[in-house]
């Protein structure tokens, strides 16, 4: 915090039994507004939340809520009957950048937990516009779930399976979590 690496921090020690003890808290939980760190302040925890969702999805598995091939459809209906963006090719007549075809299987779980699925994303593949035009769209008080349904109606980048991509996978990911478990993430 001295050193301004960090705006402020809570430490904390929890056991078995819970919290054992709450050790300080330095800093700022909001600088601008010099709003000081408190025991109870929330924090953002970003990218942490991909071994947390995956490890609760795995939970899940454990309790043999779903096996890693099942298509992800079974619980999120909009993700049945996906399609493959590919590029316009020159020879037919096609409006737009890309036509789509069928995907050649359903999204798993599996492909949902490595990354595989094919889904658009903002940074890469032939449907980015299409997805920052969409996460434009996303308003105050959208859920994940609102966020996803949106998603599925965005053509694939590739066939489900076919190839590594970093994306939105993760938020599916969360999303199975809860609605396997009927609790928010």
């Amino acid at each position: 915090v001295e050193s301004r690496e960090i705006a402020g921090a809570v430490t904390v020690v929890v056991t078995d039994d819970g919290v054992a003890d709450q050790l300080a808290t330095a800093g700022f939980a909001d600088i601008e507004a010099e709003r000081p760190m408190a025991p109870d302040t929330l924090f953002r925890i970003a990218s942490m939340t991909k071994p947390i969702a995956s490890v609760a999805l795995m939970m899940k598995y454990e309790e043999g809520h779903f096996q890693l091939r099942d298509p992800i459809s079974k619980w999120l209906p909009e993700f049945a009957d996906r399609r493959v963006a590919i590029p316009s090719p020159p020879h037919e007549r096609v409006t737009g950048r890309y036509k789509t075809i069928p995907a050649e299987g359903p999204i798993t779980v599996q492909q949902i937990l490595t990354h595989t699925a094919g889904l658009a994303n903002s940074y890469r593949g032939i449907t980015q516009p299409e997805f920052l035009e969409m996460s434009a769209k996303t308003r105050p008080g959208d859920t994940v779930g609102d966020m996803l349904k949106r998603l599925a109606t965005l053509p694939l980048n590739f066939q489900p399976g076919e190839h590594w991509e970093y994306g939105r996978a993760t938020d599916i990911v969360g999303r199975l979590v809860e609605v396997m478990s009927g609790q928010t993430l």
